[in-house]
């Protein structure tokens, strides 16, 4: 048997070894195995044999897999469709028929995600830097980089803070200095509500023994998600920009085995991949061959099923 590669060849002895019983299922052959939480199924694509995990007495083959199609059959391509290439699958998220529904889908539904993925970006500073962190750091914006100043300068305080809790009464005073310089960005931006360190219960008397227990517990501002939903305002106030930043990206992408003419949006490890299309083309997924998936202009995810 000639398989994709030796991790779906392990995998194939290993659901062998496992095996009760194997049938046909859509396509597949489907592995029962003894397993008591998952079963396998195994795909052939011109003698390319690969091996897919799927949960215990799966019935539906491809729903447990998350596909509507694999890449050789007929689809129209349209919002919420899947599409199997071997042990990936292409996901169209949302097709857009002109430029109004690219711009109201960035601005009600693509920026929060944005958001999100940026508090990840600014919390490890291993995390790719992708389009929209470019955007926004392209920007300078004076208040974004006072904030980001003020937010390292807060984390830095807080540590020492936390570690002596007697004897920094100067450094406390610098402190709440800093926090309120932040909330005052934060508030000027229409970001109105954080978690707040020090902020107690105003109609609850507390003792001097249990205030000092309470502060202990205390959690300092989240700087860094402030300073996510500021620039995310930012980007809302220069979508224009933005969009035209987006435009001007576009080009030859590759990640991992994929290559389209689009903008990359995200990436996580070597999971997913989230593509911008900006014109109707060819994705060219490199695995056991060179498979091509018709695309028109929307958003697609490519993801491994591994």
């Amino acid at each position: 048997m000639n398989f994709l590669d030796k991790f779906h060849e392990n995998r194939y002895e290993m659901a062998m070894a496992l095996a009760e019983r194997t049938y046909e299922a859509q396509g597949f052959t489907y592995v029962e195995t003894i397993d008591r939480l998952r079963d396998f199924v195994i795909g052939q694509d011109q003698g390319i044999v690969y091996v897919l995990e799927v949960h215990k007495n799966c019935v539906d083959v491809r729903k447990c897999l998350g596909i509507n199609y694999l890449y050789h059959e007929p689809y129209q391509f349209q919002d919420g469709i899947s599409i199997g290439v071997l042990d990936l699958v292409v996901k169209v998220v949302k097709s857009f028929r002109d430029e109004s529904e690219l711009r109201s889908y960035i601005l009600d539904k693509e920026l929060i995600q944005f958001e999100a993925r940026d508090y990840m970006y600014l919390r490890n500073l291993s995390e790719t830097e992708h389009v929209y962190q470019s955007f926004v750091n392209s920007l300078h914006d004076k208040e974004v980089e006072e904030l980001a100043f003020l937010s390292r300068n807060y984390m830095e305080m807080y540590r020492i803070l936390d570690r002596n809790p007697e004897g920094v009464d100067k450094l406390e005073e610098k402190f709440r200095e800093v926090e309120a310089e932040i909330l005052r960005i934060a508030g000027k931006n229409g970001v109105e509500y954080v978690e707040g360190y020090g902020k107690l219960d105003p109609d609850e008397h507390i003792s001097e023994d249990e205030e000092h227990i309470e502060r202990e517990v205390e959690r300092p501002l989240d700087v860094l998600h402030i300073l996510a939903q500021v620039r995310a305002r930012k980007v809302r106030e220069n979508l224009e920009s933005f969009l035209r930043y987006l435009r001007e990206s576009e080009g030859p992408v590759s990640w991992g085995p994929v290559k389209v003419n689009g903008v990359l949006l995200d990436s996580f490890e070597r999971r997913t991949g989230t593509f911008l299309i900006l014109r109707p083309g060819d994705l060219v997924i490199n695995r056991g061959g060179e498979k091509r998936i018709h695309v028109e202009p929307g958003i697609v995810v490519v993801e491994n099923l591994e």
